[in-house]
C-alpha cells in the first residue's frame, strides 16, 4: 500500500512539473501576443480622451511584457538551434507585428501620440 502511494504520488508530480513548465517557445508567444494586445489598443487611440484611456491599458501590457521578460532571463538563452526554431516559428510574425504597432502608433495625431509615447517608451523588447 505504501509503495503504490509513493509511486502514484511520484508520477502525478512528475506530471506536474512536465506539464507546467515554461519554455522559450512560450515565452515568445506570450509576448507577441502582448504586442497584438498593444496594437489594438493604438489602433483605437484618435483624441486626446482615448489617449488617456489608453494610458493604463499600455501600462498593463508594459508590466506584462515586463513580466514575460523576466520569465525569459530565468530561462536562459535558448541554444542555436532553438533560437533557429523560435525565429523560423516567429520571425514573420514578430514583423508584422511591429509594423502594425508603427503604423498604428504613425495614424495617431501628433498632440494625442506624445500622451501614448510617455507610456509606451520604456516597453523593453524581449530580443
Amino acid at each position: 500500500m505504501y509503495r503504490e502511494t509513493v509511486v502514484i504520488v511520484f508520477a502525478l508530480s512528475c506530471l506536474v512539473t512536465a506539464g507546467c513548465g515554461d519554455s522559450h517557445d512560450k515565452v515568445v508567444g506570450d509576448y507577441i501576443a502582448e504586442l497584438k494586445n498593444m496594437v489594438n489598443v493604438l489602433e483605437g487611440v484618435e483624441t486626446v480622451e482615448d489617449a488617456e484611456k489608453a494610458k493604463s491599458k499600455l501600462k498593463t501590457i508594459g508590466e506584462k511584457i515586463e513580466s514575460i521578460i523576466s520569465r525569459k532571463e530565468n530561462l536562459g538563452g535558448p541554444g542555436p538551434a532553438l533560437e533557429k526554431t523560435l525565429k523560423e516559428k516567429y520571425g514573420k510574425q514578430h514583423g508584422e507585428i511591429v509594423v502594425k504597432q508603427l503604423d498604428a502608433m504613425m495614424e495617431i495625431p501628433i498632440r494625442v501620440r506624445m500622451i501614448v509615447q510617455t507610456v509606451t517608451k520604456d516597453i523593453p523588447q524581449l530580443y
